[in-house]
């Protein structure tokens, strides 16, 4: 139970039975309507899908569309939106552990000079 979760929908694909109190962050639906959301994955970084979305508001020439080999994670990527990502997902596991021994240590503002 909970009241508007992203966690509530996960945990429906793990079997579980689930009460949303008020409505969920983003409703998932098969069929479009004003208040739908459209998954569009890594589309958003390719010319062909601003100039169809654009088309209605401005001239656009059609563009070819860009796909990146690896598909994965583009705007998680971009973000460096992971928070504890690396615990599913071990590639992230060993490229975050690989940026850590990198860094520089800090040192603590409260050391002595």
């Amino acid at each position: 139970m909970g009241v508007s979760s992203s966690v509530l929908t996960e945990a429906l694909y793990f079997g579980k039975t689930v009460k949303t109190l008020f409505k969920p962050v983003i409703p998932l639906s098969d069929v479009y309507s004003e208040e739908s959301y459209a998954s569009i994955y890594q589309d958003f970084v390719s010319p062909h899908f601003w100039a169809d979305v654009l088309s209605s508001v401005t001239p656009s020439v059609s563009k070819s569309r860009i796909q990146f080999i690896d598909t994965k994670d583009k705007l998680r990527d971009m973000l460096g939106f992971y928070w504890n990502y690396k615990e599913v997902d071990k590639v992230e596991e060993i490229r975050s552990t690989a940026v850590m021994k990198k860094q520089p240590a800090m040192e603590s503002p409260w050391s002595a000079p």
